[in-house]
């Protein structure tokens, strides 16, 4: 999401979060690096969901924000490890 805005800080006010996260995978015997990672964000429209794959492989995952599902296809091939961002409307 901050590559998507230019913008670093955003990573930056949220690292504390990011690292308790993996710490709390780590501790529940899940390896954070085999783990896709989602961040959300409300924006004035809806949500914007951003998903990586650190394992920079394919994957389809499933994330529900506010009750609605949806499905992101995590790329492949020369695009793997890239991360998705899409915007889910109210």
């Amino acid at each position: 999401m901050s590559q998507e805005q230019g913008n670093w800080n955003f990573v930056r006010a949220y690292w504390p979060q990011f690292t308790q996260w993996a710490e709390y995978l780590r501790d529940k015997g899940l390896d954070p690096a085999l783990s896709c990672l989602l961040m959300v964000r409300q924006v004035t429209t809806g949500w914007k969901i951003a998903a990586s794959n650190p394992v920079n492989e394919s994957l389809t995952t499933n994330a529900t924000v506010n009750r609605r599902s949806t499905t992101i296809q995590l790329p492949g091939g020369n695009y793997a490890g890239s991360s998705v961002t899409i915007e889910q409307k109210e």
